[in-house]
This record gives C-alpha cells, sequence and structure tokens, in this order.
C-alpha cells in the first residue's frame, strides 16, 4: 500500500530509475563507459516527447525530420511549440538510410540556425526501417561532426521499437550509445518505454536520460536538467 497509494517522487521512484538504467546498460554495451543521467520516469514516451519539445523547442527553432514519421511529431513540436520540420528523404535510391540527404539537410540547418533539433527514430515508425552498424556509425559521425564545426544540436532518440531487430546486420544499439557523451555541443537524449520493449501496453511508462560531452555522470547539469524536467 505504501507504494501504490502514496505519492511518487515527480522524476519516479528511484528503484525503477535505477533498474531501467541498468536495461540500457545491458541492451547497450557501448554506454558502460559514457556520462548517462538517471532516467527520469514519464507518462509513457509520447509525454517524453512532449517535455523534450517544452524544454529545447521555440518558435522558429528547426526539427530535423525524415520524410517517413509518426504524424504526432508534427502536433507535438510543431503545433504546440512552433518547430519548423525541415524534411529529407529517408531511404536513398539503391535502398538504406539516405545518409546523403540527411547530412545535407543538417548542414543547410546548421548554416542557418544557431540550434537544430534533430529526432532519430529507429526501428522507424511506419517503415519499421533500422539502419545497419555502418549506417549508425555514419549518423552519429555527421552528428557530431557538425558540433565540433560549432552547432548546437540536440538530438532526441526516440527508441520506442527498440529491440525489434530481424536483420542480422541491424545496429542493436540505440544511437544514443554513438552519441552519448561525445561533444560540450552536443545534447543526446534518449526516449524510450517498456511500452513495447517489455510489451506492457497498458502501463504507460516512459524514460528520459541526457549524456553531454564534457559532463561526467556526477555533473551538476544533469541534477538542472532533472530539476527542469520536473518542473514542465
Amino acid at each position: 500500500p505504501d507504494e501504490a497509494l502514496n505519492y511518487a517522487p515527480v522524476a519516479g521512484l528511484p528503484a525503477l530509475r535505477e533498474a531501467w538504467r541498468k536495461k540500457d546498460l545491458r541492451d547497450n554495451p557501448s554506454l558502460a563507459d559514457k556520462p548517462m543521467s538517471l532516467p527520469i520516469v514519464t507518462n509513457g514516451l509520447t509525454h517524453a516527447l512532449s517535455l523534450v519539445a517544452d524544454l529545447f523547442c521555440d518558435a522558429g527553432d528547426a526539427l530535423l525530420l525524415p520524410d517517413k514519421i509518426w504524424g504526432n511529431y508534427r502536433l507535438t513540436f510543431c503545433t504546440r511549440r512552433g518547430a519548423e520540420i525541415v524534411s529529407y528523404p529517408f531511404y536513398g535510391e539503391k535502398g538504406g538510410f539516405n545518409l546523403a540527404a540527411f547530412k545535407g539537410a543538417l548542414a543547410k540547418v546548421c548554416a542557418e540556425k544557431k540550434k537544430v533539433v534533430v529526432l532519430l527514430n529507429f526501428p522507424n515508425n511506419p517503415t519499421g526501417y533500422t539502419p545497419t552498424k555502418s549506417e549508425a556509425r555514419a549518423i552519429a559521425d555527421v552528428l557530431i561532426a557538425a558540433a565540433q564545426g560549432g552547432a548546437n544540436i540536440v538530438a532526441l532518440t526516440d527508441d520506442a521499437y527498440y529491440s525489434l531487430f530481424y536483420e542480422d546486420d541491424a545496429a542493436t544499439e540505440s544511437l544514443f550509445s554513438l552519441i552519448a557523451g561525445a561533444h560540450e555541443r552536443l545534447l543526446a537524449i534518449k526516449g524510450d518505454a517498456a511500452t513495447k520493449e517489455v510489451f506492457v501496453w497498458g502501463l504507460r511508462v516512459g524514460f528520459l536520460a541526457f549524456s553531454v560531452g564534457g559532463a561526467p555522470a556526477d555533473s551538476p547539469l544533469y541534477t538542472a536538467l532533472e530539476k527542469k524536467v520536473n518542473g514542465a
């Protein structure tokens, strides 16, 4: 009764947050030596996306998305917050992720804006596509290079369908693991949820985690981000 009836902390039950971090580290071994905040519990992954929009999107900000997206991104980031979508073709001419289009669209936005929000959703809704290991590494390299070039990047990975991999060469770690702690101008945000990963559709339990280059796991930056999320 004490757990079921009392108010939980705003950021979620500590034991649940620790358990989800252990799961993230088990699923993404590359995160083991990278800084990462303790995941914050949200009311499903859609709520996590909404919180990111509230914290990091102002009217006129650029939101980089492919032309194959879950439609609620428009409602969450554009209708609610006034972000402007910059789109690029998802598939290349020979199939696979269109890295050249992604790189070109990001470079164009970075030349015009001081900040860009990049949303990466794999396995992708609605296509189901997951990048290969080499594609995932290349996507991460493009984001890191943009940060090194002076752009401020907010890179959000929507991992709603994480673990649904069916190809031998599919990247089985979240893109978050490749960009976490990579650069001080690159804010990596991981949005995920128990909903589909562990098949509990009715529970509506999602998570948000942050990582920034140059900010170790015990950095006060993550405490500040947690307080901002709590306030939102």
